[in-house]
């Protein structure tokens, strides 16, 4: 309590603030860059309640987690960053700071205080909130024009877009300014020529990079506006981990027109007590499932009937858009239709169970991979200019290629799906020993034209979830240009360093990309090394030497990291498996477990953090186009800072490893300081690595990001510049690479997430006094409720407190059991036992 009441000055200073200097971003422009940067102090937000103020202090993290924001009328009120729905970054430049301005009113509540701005901060910011919100008003509907013309184009398609808001944005303001030109010209202009960004074409066009891509703040937030209030029905939106807007996902105009023809005969369906549709699923649900009886009565539907439960099913998923209150009401009020569900709260899970009630889906169907915004990425690979196999491909630096004839050891799980890196380190009787890596190297087997390529484009990268595995190539081509021991040479960019084996240092500058044939590929599994490493014994020396040599380097490696900042985060998170599943049975096992850690492990991942280090630096001093990727700590006070390098100081030595480790609870607490990284053409540093440059190269047959870092060193080696992409097209391929990485990646986590509760759901079947769990607090309550990570099960939970049950606090480790279970929702609530 005395630290929530302490987080503002609590008396009121008769001394008002100074706000002559201050200045309003009104009428300015955003980029990108900005868009997507932290929330901080003088930023304007929309909460999910409509709410439109100024953030006027940030959480720091270590007392409190809540966003403290001043609206039109002046009151001060507090949000948790889920509750931010939209932010226009640096609205308000202060000369000082913001949060100096709250004022406690009333501390006879010291949980919640009242508070308030001084009297000449509420004359500044009011008045301009107020004229910024009219002014965007005023240009909502030519803006809802021109999203009307972007979006009649791309939904043609004939299949969900996923699209970047910011680009869009961009777009929109860009027709505005031109519409008169764009008049003349838009016949003239080929179907591909408009929107080509937005269409995902490759390879994308090249622009004056000189001319930085801005929207209008008021033109930002009118179009974020109109997407919520005008477009409702046919744009869903995806928050990603910064909590605002970045991706759109546009259904096509067969989805849209069948679900308003659905919403019409939801409404007959309503105005009926008996009608056809209610009594046959009525039917369906009394007297328990019936596969053969349901199929029967779901076969003799008709077309309109079908698309309601088309509108149940896109409810159930998620895929509808929280603004869509319409279809939302709709839904629920349907099931309330139904006998069995008169009485129930709807959710998204009674939903789910339903369409499950009636052979919709499934005992094994996975709700988050029916979302529309993987259907996209998801790419078929039926398609016969995907599967079409090749006996042979081209060699694009071919009389560049130089033969390997030293051992290239591939150190992998004995079920790996791509096998594209391996290492080699030499010269180990002399004090320079020659470490070098090898990818593999697929950039060299496709041009720019090549459907594989721009299949591999349009999906990302690979699609790993406990189900299936959706490859981003082929099997067969993989299989010819993996780094697979089948006695054949195989090709692959080396990346040679020298490490010097008495100092333990690394020449950075000096590393050489060479193109190679490896000869001798030695196959072998981390369980293996890890035995070599523990035992120190070997049947083949030779092996046993090179295995201790690689051992040496990457511990060395890791030293110098963890020197220059490195973070070791340990919060572990849940691998689920289905055994004996078929994709079409119901007849399998859920296997859960935490990802194993080794020492042989962390002996690879060292490695390739070497080599992306490398490299990254290779393209910067070289002045070559490239993607990067970046990730920064947010540290919004001294006190942050000074808690921030206490934490990272009791960092430990691996028992199981290599590198450095932070305790469970060390992890969670800087958690929410370390951002989620992302991508940039702009040489940024690598926080959690230790790292000033870092870029993806190593794992070329499963991300897509990293054939453009091959492709791009390639074209430098061959000397073709005219072949290679400039840094206008790196930054627009940039934007949706990290667009989809994100959906996919948040995709599987949750796919995960969910197979785990599935997990958990059948233990208290079996087992209904439940097991008890150990939970560490990660957040102060909401209202009774806390945020808590369960260290049993590695995943994220809610505690349920009763009134006047001891405070916890942030950190603390309880004892819990399971109360209660939402696993369409992903959501899992424990009490304090």
């Amino acid at each position: 309590m005395t630290a929530r009441k302490n987080k503002f000055i609590e008396i009121i200073n008769t001394d008002d603030i100074d706000t002559s200097g201050w200045k309003i971003a009104s009428g300015s422009s955003t980029d990108q860059h900005m868009y997507l940067s932290t929330l901080t102090e003088g930023d304007l937000v929309e909460t999910n309640t409509g709410n439109v103020g100024v953030i006027m202090k940030v959480p720091d993290f270590i007392s409190f987690f809540l966003y403290s924001i001043v609206d039109h009328q002046g009151s001060v009120s507090e949000v948790p960053a889920s509750a931010i729905a939209f932010r226009i970054p640096k609205f308000v430049t202060a000369q000082g700071k913001l949060s100096d301005t709250i004022r406690v009113l009333d501390d006879s509540d010291p949980v919640r205080p009242v508070v308030s701005t001084t009297q000449k901060t509420r004359e500044f910011l009011c008045p301009n909130i107020k004229q910024f919100v009219q002014s965007s008003e005023r240009i909502s509907e030519v803006v809802s024009k021109e999203l009307e013309n972007i979006f009649s184009e791309l939904q043609e398609s004939g299949e969900p877009v996923n699209l970047s808001l910011f680009e869009v944005a961009w777009y929109v303001e860009q027709n505005s300014r031109n519409r008169r030109i764009e008049a003349l010209d838009v016949i003239k202009q080929s179907s591909t020529a408009r929107y080509p960004s937005l269409k995902g074409l490759f390879p994308p066009e090249s622009v004056d990079a000189s001319k930085k891509r801005t929207v209008n703040n008021e033109t930002l937030f009118a179009i974020f506006t109109s997407l919520r209030t005008k477009f409702s029905d046919k744009v869903l939106f995806d928050k990603n981990e910064k909590y605002i807007p970045t991706i759109l996902t546009l259904i096509p105009f067969s989805l849209e027109n069948e679900h308003h023809r659905a919403l019409t005969m939801t409404r007959n369906v309503l105005s009926h007590n008996q009608d056809r549709l209610i009594v046959r699923i009525n039917s369906m649900l009394k007297d328990g499932y019936n596969s053969e009886r349901n199929k029967s009565i779901m076969t003799s539907l008709v077309k309109g009937e079908l698309e309601i439960i088309n509108i149940i099913k896109r409810y159930a998923v998620g895929d509808l858009n929280d603004s869509d209150y319409s279809s939302l009401a709709l839904a629920s009020m349907f099931l309330k239709k139904l006998d069995k569900y008169k009485d129930t709260k709807i959710t998204s899970s009674i939903a789910f169970q339903f369409l499950q009630d009636i052979g919709v889906f499934q005992k094994w169907d996975n709700p988050v991979r029916f979302q529309s915004k993987l259907l996209s990425l998801e790419v078929s690979t039926k398609k016969a200019v995907y599967m079409a196999e090749r006996t042979e491909l081209p060699d694009r630096v071919e009389k560049l290629r130089e033969d390997f004839e030293l051992p290239v050891y591939c150190i992998d799980a004995p079920d790996a799906h791509e096998i594209d890196d391996g290492i080699s380190v030499s010269n180990t009787d002399q004090r320079i020993w020659k470490v070098t890596i090898h990818i593999a190297d697929p950039s060299s087997s496709v041009s720019l034209t090549d459907p594989l390529i721009k299949h591999a484009y349009r999906q990302t990268s690979t699609a790993y979830y406990p189900e299936n595995v959706i490859p981003l190539f082929p099997t067969w081509f993989t299989r010819f240009l993996g780094l697979v021991s089948d006695g054949e040479p195989r090709r692959c960019l080396s990346f040679e360093f020298n490490f010097d084996s008495v100092t333990k240092t690394f020449d950075i500058d000096g590393m050489k990309v060479i193109p190679r044939m490896a000869k001798k590929v030695v196959q072998i599994t981390y369980d293996t090394v890890d035995q070599i490493i523990k035992d120190q014994d070997y049947a083949d020396k030779a092996v046993l030497k090179d295995i201790q040599n690689m051992y040496i380097v990457a511990q060395a490696f890791s030293e110098h990291r963890f020197k220059n900042g490195a973070i070791g985060l340990t919060i572990d998170k849940p691998i689920a498996s289905l055994e004996n599943y078929a994709g079409d049975s119901s007849n399998f096992k859920i296997n859960v477990e935490i990802p194993k850690k080794s020492k042989a492990r962390d002996l690879v991942a060292e490695f390739m953090i070497l080599c992306n280090h490398g490299t990254a630096q290779y393209l910067r001093d070289r002045k070559v186009a490239n993607i990067y990727r970046t990730q920064s700590i947010f540290l919004s006070s001294q006190a942050a800072r000074d808690e921030f390098n206490k934490v990272v100081e009791r960092q430990q030595p691996k028992v199981d490893g290599i590198g450095k480790i932070l305790t469970v609870k060390d992890s969670l607490s800087l958690l929410p300081r370390v951002r989620a990284a992302g991508l940039s053409v702009d040489p940024q540093s690598h926080a959690a690595l230790g790292l000033d440059l870092y870029t993806q190269t190593t794992s070329p047959l499963r991300r897509f990001q990293d054939i453009l870092c091959h492709w791009q060193l390639e074209s430098f080696l061959l000397n073709e510049n005219s072949s290679m992409f400039d840094t206008s097209q790196m930054d627009s391929m940039a934007v949706r690479l990290m667009r989809n990485q994100g959906l996919l990646k948040r995709a599987s986590m949750h796919s995960h997430f969910f197979w785990a509760l599935r997990k958990i759901e059948q233990s208290l079947a079996e087992k209904p006094e439940g097991e008890v769990v150990q939970c560490i607090i990660t957040s102060n309550a909401m209202s009774t409720t806390y945020s808590a990570y369960c260290v049993n099960w590695g995943i994220f939970v809610k505690i349920e407190s009763n009134v006047g049950d001891v405070p916890l606090s942030l950190g603390q480790t309880i004892d819990c059991k399971c109360i209660e279970i939402d696993c369409p929702q992903l959501s899992i609530t424990l009490a304090r036992v």
